[in-house]
Parts: structure tokens; C-alpha cells; sequence
């Protein structure tokens, strides 16, 4: 199994490879880092508006069930609990989004002021 693990991991390696790697902030476009940052936010305000959805379903349903429990019905539905806002995907995206943001183009060297040839004698 070994030899064959062997074989296949240069293989994926080549299929699959590593993202760039992301330069500081400071040295991408600005406005793109704005726009990623801005997405970032818009994700984040998105993730906890579903938990607050998800809270404010789950309790009455979870009131309703304790009720269903407590008459002895049969068949009584079990709430399911929120899971929580996961930021971790806003946090993925904003590093896929940071890695499309170009360098800032920094302007050429100033030529350096060149010596005026000595005058001929």
C-alpha cells in the first residue's frame, strides 16, 4: 500500500497545487482590499442574521416540544438547536478574495543622475 501512496501523492501534488502565497496587505491595491474587507463584512452581518433567525425559530419550537412532552403525545418533534454563526467561511473568503487583489505598482527606480562627461582638452 506504501509503493502505492508513494506513487500517487507526487501525483496530486501536481493536480492540486498550493494557492500564491498572500502578500501583506500593505503591499495589494487598496481598493481591492477595500471591496474584500467590505464582502467580509456583508458576510459576517449574513451569518449572524441567520443565527438570530435560527434563535428566534428554535425557541418557540423547543417551547412547543417541552409542551408535547409534558401532555404525553405521541410523536412529539425535537427542536433542533442552532448551530452558531460560522465566521470561518467569511474568513476563507476574504483570503480567496485578498489573493485576487494586485500588487500595488510601485513606479520605476528614478535614474540615477549620470556624471557629465569631462570636458576635452
Amino acid at each position: 500500500m506504501s509503493a502505492v501512496k508513494q506513487r500517487i501523492e507526487p501525483l496530486l501534488a501536481k493536480l492540486s497545487p498550493r494557492p500564491p502565497a498572500l502578500l501583506p496587505i500593505a503591499a495589494l491595491d487598496a481598493a481591492c482590499v477595500s471591496r474584500c474587507a467590505r464582502a467580509q463584512t456583508q458576510c459576517e452581518k449574513r451569518q449572524q442574521l441567520r443565527e438570530t433567525e435560527c434563535q428566534q425559530q428554535f425557541s418557540p419550537t423547543q417551547t412547543q416540544h417541552n409542551d408535547c412532552i409534558a401532555n404525553q403525545q405521541p410523536g412529539c418533534l425535537q427542536a433542533v438547536a442552532c448551530l452558531g454563526a460560522d465566521l470561518s467561511l467569511c474568513k476563507t473568503q476574504h483570503q480567496e478574495c485578498l489573493r485576487t487583489c494586485p500588487p500595488i505598482k510601485t513606479p520605476p527606480p528614478a535614474a540615477a543622475p549620470t556624471a557629465a562627461p569631462a570636458p576635452a582638452r
